[in-house]
């Protein structure tokens, strides 16, 4: 999902996922603009854009809410997305205990 997310397409389907996930990140987890921007390749301003709009979609559109509700249903963690990538990543290259404490991070 996060790699269709940080591409640069602008299908319709992948745009609300995008601002969904701006929108959850922001409001629910408590994240930066800048930290979101960070993650799914786009700028802070692009992110405060997608907040915004997703916020004025939501009184309006089934769609906004059906995603939204995923989001919180998968208590989706970007953090948690990100230490995995980066285990994947570097398994060979990490020690044992280290693996284990990011896991149990997670």
């Amino acid at each position: 999902m996060i790699d269709k997310i940080r591409s640069q397409t602008r299908r319709a389907d992948i745009v609300l996922k995008r601002q969904a996930l701006c929108y959850y990140l922001f409001e629910y987890k408590d994240y930066l603009p800048q930290d979101i921007a960070k993650h799914i390749n786009r700028d802070r301003t692009t992110v405060i854009h997608s907040v915004k709009t997703f916020k004025e979609r939501l009184k309006h559109e089934i769609e906004c809410i059906k995603e939204l509700n995923e989001l919180k249903k998968e208590n989706f963690d970007l953090d948690a997305l990100l230490i995995q990538k980066f285990i994947n990543k570097n398994k060979t290259r990490l020690s044992s205990k280290l693996i284990k404490y990011l896991k149990d991070y997670e």
